[in-house]
């Protein structure tokens, strides 16, 4: 696995062509993952860890959530500081996409009021103006008043 990983470290990084196979290289990962039962044989292999160095943006924060969840379900435990480190590094960037998810959140919750608010408006003058019927409803209301 380690030569396989070498030869695709090879031909990715030429050009660094691995900018535009993120979600392939991510697959790769999630592969090595799924098929080794032990942490300690994943980081063994010398070119595992060059390979998580290729991602960047959200796939690299998704990346690294897949290593620590994957290490957080090994029944292992390590004392292998290579193993620490790159342990370290996965939850690096985790504090920095947890502050983007609740501006997102933030930003998604004032979209819901503002098109709620003109959702109101909307009805509000649809029952106004829509016809006279509606009209004649609104004057009845208002006469109870």
């Amino acid at each position: 696995m380690n030569t396989l990983l070498g030869d695709i470290l090879n031909h990715v990084t030429k050009d660094h062509v691995y900018e535009n196979l993120q979600q392939q290289l991510q697959s790769i990962v999630i592969k090595i993952l799924t098929h080794y039962q032990d942490i300690v044989t994943v980081f063994a292999m010398d070119k595992f860890i060059p390979l998580l160095d290729l991602f960047h943006a959200e796939t690299q924060v998704e990346v690294n959530k897949l290593v620590l969840q994957y290490y957080a379900r090994s029944a292992e435990t390590s004392t292998d500081p290579v193993i620490i480190n790159a342990m370290f590094e996965g939850t690096h960037c985790l504090p920095r996409e947890r502050e983007r998810e609740r501006e997102r959140e933030r930003e998604s919750a004032r979209e819901r009021a503002s098109d709620s608010t003109f959702t109101r408006c909307l009805h509000i003058g649809n029952m106004h103006y829509h016809s006279g019927q509606d009209r004649a409803r609104l004057d009845q209301r208002l006469e109870l008043c």
